[in-house]
């Protein structure tokens, strides 16, 4: 049982001690009345049950645990259990809120106890409620633009838009592209399109009649190849023009055209079957189109293609999308959309490979896959209003949201029509004006922009709720078209507010010039017509302001979960958590996160979406006050609050008035101060139903102590005024529980507080059925309560351990169940849609020149500077050389460049470079390349070397020089320098070499006569033996220096020694034989025995004699290498390792023992004298 409790408020809260608690394991329990009801939802607070008339159970996670009352004979079998003082958990509710009904309602069912299903008005409610729209404040400003504005394109790369003009129906005389910054609005260029031929028919005959222009309709942007792309549409061609200088690139009329150089007669049949013959004269330009009223354009910069919409009107085109090359404006495909299509605008997916473009005719949406180049979804266009019709002329889409977006002409409810990207399914429609024209859509804000033609209206859409932020009347009509860049909206008109406007690019039909005017002139016979310029509106999106909206059609009813607060809200904060509190601080805070100090929270913070929005959020609105005053009915106001952000916002709401319920009334009684100086309080209701309970909660009643709670004890008397016995257990138990019959004393409950003196018990209203009470009470029956305290906890030795208390309460009145209240009709709250209109700013005027006329520039060439190059080297006739071209761009792979230079061969070349643009302008450079030898010979000389006195020497030997274009040089190598091998010394030689071209090589060597010692005829001392000791012997040692006597038959005076030092040969160097004797220092040998041995230059070993070098004030650094004594011993001359007869001591040296006896002498008289004075210690110890 109380790990099913526990699980019911929270798998934290504490493990309840349980006295008085019914709970049926056998009967089903049906629904409970609305007063009775409580969160038995996603915030369960208290879940009260009843078993028809038997039982009542009530559990609460806030408030604790009342007392369930049975009928006996019932067959509910029951259980008295105990609750112990006033639960507030954090963690429980939370838990509670997560797990929702179907948690607390398993447990229950696992229990016995089976929870009928909740009436869920509430929630059908919600599911009627739509996503707020969010407040976003909208600024918008307009200014002139150009005359006959079409659409409009913008460059991240030039940070700049890009405006199509052109004026009234064919001939076209009056058109342009312009640049605009999209800061400022202000024109910052203006395109002076290219002419063609213009031809006039009279009674049957076409004649050539002057120039037209090559008017732009339809644009898109090419950052990646530094182009825009336009449809020339009255002329069904496609052209493109240079970002920068607004300059022709490419035109397919100029593949197109052809001018007649004679007659001729074309004779044609209408579908009436009758003919007409038309003449045209020579000079008249035969031109074929190059696709069907071409209509807009757009360009798939990640992969390199440009697609355009083929909008024939004439039934007989059923391509209706025309790929080109995006680098070489070839066109390699022709998409096939159905015949009778009208393809419109364009919506580029890049990211995800996909284009999307409508067919006005057929009523489709035609998905195309990027990589394919082919149709790979078709969405049919649908509608919930009949008798409309789509005339979808544009497209965008919002890839986050999965959606597609259509401007229908048709206009009405079906003006914006939004479809599921994957499925094609309708999703939504928006009523956005007559007829929408274009759509663009803010893919990061979820803003969709719709433009109406005939209203002149650019409707704000919140792509997320569906809703119209703001209607921005941009025009008196004629909305044309729109793009979304850097955060806001362009849009241009065709409405013509800005009468006789003077542009630089009027045309002179006749000359083909550009001038000034404010009229223009379409044929020869034709009056002059005004210019009229249009707008361009900028609409920018600003700050969004958190609203919160209350969304019942019904008054909220007080404490009804059925009935609660729905409220929806935007603009706040991504995952923002809102605390809620009602009429400010009347309730306290009743959303709160885990954590926070607020005991009055029902529910947890309110936390918005991704987008800072919440949608059908429940709030069960108190009963009570946290003062304890019922909820009135009328207008209160929700509070939405965050600390961080600093978060504020409010909405009102309307409640009807709660019915006061039996047990929701409350009276409150002072019992004195405890022993602690604290206030004892016991509070009741006062009112309750036959079968009801009795809730009593107390503060401050703690022991004597004050270390713990106190026991108190409850007797309920009869209206009469006799105390009761009850027919159910009643039990004093736990730690220093007194034993005691209270079931015969009339003790109907014993509360048991809680370490801060607090409790709450409930105590059945007398029964029949569980009382020993005459007739069960009846409404209008009045009884009291007696409280006992004092006498219910004892020690070991029978001490109380609660102090004394006792006085009843009351009265408590019997009443029958309230009549649920009837909530009024309110209307729901949500975001009302502005109007707005631009701000004018002033024009800044057109700029003085055009650019993009004639091509009359030559293309800048950088070629390298005249250079000299080494023979043999490689060489690149194009390494530096580029090319650029106003107008053509990069012209580097076009240069040609004549001569050529043979790095093999030293002489001087010629090469000549030359560079052609489009329009045949030519330059030319030249660059002088000398081949020159400027490489010095190589020479190899032998390494710096060590020679012996008297060996023969070659300086040539080991000499060799070669050069890269000479050859062998080895004979003309110098030597400066000689070396005399007779004499010890150190001699430098010089060589040098020159090759034919004068470049010189020079090395040094070293070269080092010297002596150079023989090799050692001995590895180790021990080979050295009486059998090879010889004719050397020791003479002397003074200080380190060893005199050696030398007798051997092959040595002559004034001859060269050479002296080793063993044990292992260490040459000590030469010494000459004077008088038969040569001297050595041995300093190097170190301090100890060591032997010297003599050989001759040419190796012959002569001898060898025994030394003991000891140590002194020359020596002291020296290794110490002492005897076996440890002393130093003097060598006298003659003492070369034999005695005075010359009897060998097998080569050690003469020891006279003294050394070693001194030692071991001087050690004994050590340990003699620690060990007395050890002894001498211990005594005293």
């Amino acid at each position: 049982m109380s790990d099913w409790l526990d699980l019911a408020v929270g798998c934290h809260a504490p493990v309840l001690e349980m006295q008085n608690f019914f709970l049926s394991s056998s009967q089903r329990w049906p629904p409970l009345p609305s007063w009775c009801r409580s969160v038995l939802s996603s915030e369960v607070s208290l879940a009260c049950m009843h078993a028809h008339q038997y039982s009542k159970v009530c559990l609460s996670n806030d408030r604790g645990l009342s007392t369930a009352n049975t009928k006996e004979g019932s067959g509910v079998q029951m259980t008295a259990v105990n609750h112990v003082g006033s639960v507030s958990n954090r963690r429980g509710r939370s838990f509670l809120r997560r797990a929702g009904a179907g948690t607390l309602g398993l447990a229950l069912a696992a229990s016995g106890a089976l929870i009928a299903p909740l009436q869920a008005s509430a929630a059908d409610e919600a599911s009627q409620i739509t996503p707020v729209t969010r407040d976003i404040a909208i600024t918008s400003e307009k200014t002139q633009s150009i005359p006959g504005q079409y659409q409009i394109a913008y460059s991240s790369s030039q940070d700049a838009l890009y405006v199509t003009g052109s004026v009234g129906r064919p001939p076209i005389v009056t058109s342009t592209i312009a640049k605009l910054d999209p800061k400022t609005l202000k024109v910052e260029a203006l395109a002076e399109l290219p002419t063609i031929a213009r031809d006039e028919t009279k009674d049957g005959v076409v004649s050539h009649a002057g120039v037209k222009r090559l008017g732009a309709y339809g644009i898109d942007v090419d950052d990646a190849n530094g182009q825009v792309w336009v449809t020339n549409t009255r002329d069904n061609q496609v052209s493109s023009f240079d970002l920068n200088t607004l300059g022709k690139v490419w035109s397919s009329y100029d593949e197109n055209s052809t001018v007649r150089d004679q007659d001729e007669v074309v004779t044609t049949t209408d579908n009436t079957g009758a003919t007409k013959s038309t003449t045209y004269k020579a000079g008249t330009t035969k031109v074929e189109q190059e696709l069907s009223h071409p209509r807009e354009v757009i360009v798939d910069e990640k992969r390199g293609f440009v697609y355009v919409s083929a909008a024939a009107r004439g039934g007989d085109n059923s391509h209706g999308v025309q790929v080109y090359d995006a680098k070489t404006h070839e066109q390699v495909k022709s998409i096939e959309t159905g015949e009778g299509t009208v393809t419109m605008g364009f919506a580029l997916d890049e990211a995800n490979g996909k284009l999307y473009t409508s067919d006005m005719s057929l009523n489709k949406i035609y998905e195309i896959d990027l990589e394919k180049q082919e149709i790979s979804k078709r969405i049919d266009l649908q509608t919930k209003t009949d008798g409309k019709t789509f005339s979808s002329s544009n497209v965008a889409i919002d890839a986050k949201l999965g959606e597609v977006y259509t401007a229908n002409q048709g206009g009405g409810a079906l003006a914006l029509q939004a479809y599921d990207i994957n499925t094609g399914a309708l999703k939504y429609e928006v009523n956005t004006g007559n007829s929408a024209l274009a759509v663009a859509v803010d893919q990061e804000k979820h803003l969709i922009y719709a433009a109406d033609f005939k209203d002149g209206t650019v409707s704000v859409v919140d792509g997320l709720s569906h809703g119209v932020i703001n209607t921005v009347k941009i025009a008196d009509k004629s909305a044309n078209h729109l793009v979304v860049a850097d955060g806001s909206a362009f849009v241009v008109d065709k409405a013509g507010r800005n009468q006789n406007a003077t542009i630089p690019y009027a045309l002179d039909i006749l000359t083909g010039k550009s001038i000034s005017a404010n009229t223009e002139v379409k044929g020869s016979t034709a009056d002059p017509t005004p210019v009229n310029a249009d707008d361009i509106t900028k609409i920018t999106p600003g700050k969004t302001t958190a609203r919160v909206y209350a969304q019942n059609t019904k008054q909220v009813i007080p404490g009804d979960t059925e009935q609660p607060l729905v409220v929806s809200g935007s603009g706040f904060e991504p995952n923002q958590h809102l605390a809620v509190k009602i009429d400010r601080d009347a309730y306290g805070q009743i959303a709160a996160d885990d954590g926070e100090d607020a005991p009055n929270a029902t529910r947890a913070r309110i936390v918005t979406d991704a987008n800072g929005s919440f949608t059908n959020e429940k709030i069960t609105v108190p009963a009570k006050t946290s003062a304890g005053v019922p909820t009135t009915a009328g207008e209160h106001t929700l509070f939405l609050l965050d600390n961080e952000p600093v978060t504020s916002v409010q909405a009102p709401f309307q409640t009807t008035a709660a019915a006061v319920a039996p047990g929701e009334t409350h009276q409150s009684k002072p019992y004195g101060n405890n022993e602690q100086g604290k206030l004892r309080q016991i509070t009741w209701t006062d009112q309750v139903t036959a079968d009801g309970n009795i809730v009593v909660t107390g503060s401050n009643w703690l022991n004597k102590a004050g270390t713990g709670g106190a026991r108190v004890a409850f007797k309920v008397k009869t209206p009469a005024g006799t105390f009761l016995t009850s027919k159910y257990p009643v039990e004093n138990t736990g730690e220093n529980a007194a034993p005691d019959d209270w079931k015969a004393r009339q003790v109907n409950a014993i509360a048991q507080a809680d370490g801060s003196g607090n409790f709450s018990v409930s105590i059945p209203v007398p029964t029949t059925a569980n009382s020993d009470v005459s007739s069960d009470l009846k409404p209008g029956d009045r009884f009291d309560v007696q409280l006992l305290s004092g006498s219910l906890s004892v020690d070991q030795t029978g001490n109380l351990l609660d102090p004394q208390g006792a006085g009843a309460f009351g009265p408590v009145s019997v009443v029958s169940e309230g009549t649920p209240p009837v909530p009024g009709d309110v209307t729901p709250q949500g975001f009302q849609p502005a109007t707005s209109v631009p701000t004018i700013i002033p024009f800044q005027g057109y700029p003085e020149s055009l650019t993009g006329g004639p091509d009359v520039t030559a293309p800048e060439l950088t070629v390298p500077a005249d250079q000299t190059v080494n023979v043999g080297d490689a060489f690149d006739s194009k390494a530096g050389v580029s090319a650029k071209d106003a107008v053509d761009g990069d012209l580097t792979d076009k240069v040609v460049v004549e001569g050529t230079v043979d790095t093999s061969k030293v002489g001087e070349y010629t090469l000549t470079y030359s560079v052609k643009d489009a329009a045949g302008n030519e330059t030319t450079k030249s660059v002088t390349v000398t081949v020159a030898d400027k490489t010095a010979p190589e020479l190899t000389v032998p390494a710096d070397q060590t020679v012996n006195v008297g060996d023969a020497f070659d300086p040539k030997a080991g000499v060799s020089a070669k050069d890269n274009v000479d050859g062998d040089l080895t004979d003309k190598v110098v030597v400066e320098g000689t070396v005399d091998t007779s004499k010890v010394g150190e001699y430098t030689l010089t060589y040098s070499v020159k090759d034919a071209a004068g470049n010189e090589t020079k090395k040094s060597v070293t070269v080092t006569v010297e002596v150079i010692p023989p090799t050692a005829t001995y590895a180790h001392s021990d080979d050295l033996t009486d059998q090879n000791r010889g004719g050397v012997s020791l003479v002397s040692l003074n200080g380190t220096v060893a005199t050696l006597k030398v007798e051997a038959p092959n040595v002559q005076e004034g001859e060269s020694l050479y002296v080793y030092g063993y044990s292992t040969p260490q040459g000590l160097g030469w010494a000459k034989l004077t008088d038969g004797q040569i001297a050595i220092d041995v300093a190097k040998l170190g301090v100890g025995d060591h032997k010297l041995a003599v050989q001759k230059a040419d190796g012959d070993f002569l001898g060898w004699a025994g030394i003991t070098v000891p140590e002194t004030d020359e020596n002291q650094g020296a290794t110490p290498d002492q005897n076996d004594s440890g002393e130093q011993a003097p060598v006298k001359p003659g003492q070369d390792g034999k005695d005075a007869t010359g009897t060998q001591n097998s080569g050690t040296l003469a020891h006279t023992g003294a050394g070693v006896a001194g030692v071991l002498g001087g050690v004994a008289l050590l340990i003699v004298g620690a060990g007395a004075l050890l002894a001498v210690r211990r005594r005293r110890a």
